[in-house]
């Protein structure tokens, strides 16, 4: 016959599903009625799966939250970029043609 349970197998649901296997093996043996056996196991399979399943969303989530953070994080740092690249240009605009050619005419003007 089935062991007495203790506390910690009531709430344990892999202890139940256990017991409940053993005592579903013990009353086929017997020739007893298992039907509601066979629904608390579902019962349990079911549930073992949701939380399978709700893992599996939390983790697509957190990763999709993440990739959404990272992608702004680079547009932020485009556009700021792209912000000092104008103003560079608009407010020197002579500087930057200026710097490439004064090289080559010092260099020149050495020879």
């Amino acid at each position: 016959m089935l062991a007495p349970w203790d506390e910690t197998d009531l709430y344990n649901p892999e202890h139940r599903k256990e017991k409940l296997e053993i005592l579903l093996c013990q009353k086929a043996q017997q020739g007893d009625d298992v039907s509601s056996l066979i629904e608390a196991l579902g019962y349990f399979k079911n549930t073992q799966n949701e939380q399978q399943w709700q893992k599996i969303v939390r983790r697509q989530t957190q990763e999709q939250l993440t990739f959404d953070s990272l992608q702004r994080i680079l547009i932020t740092a485009f556009a700021v970029l792209g912000v000092i690249c104008f103003f560079d240009k608009v407010l020197n605009p002579t500087e930057s043609i200026t710097n490439k050619n004064h090289p080559t005419q010092s260099i020149e003007k050495q020879h």
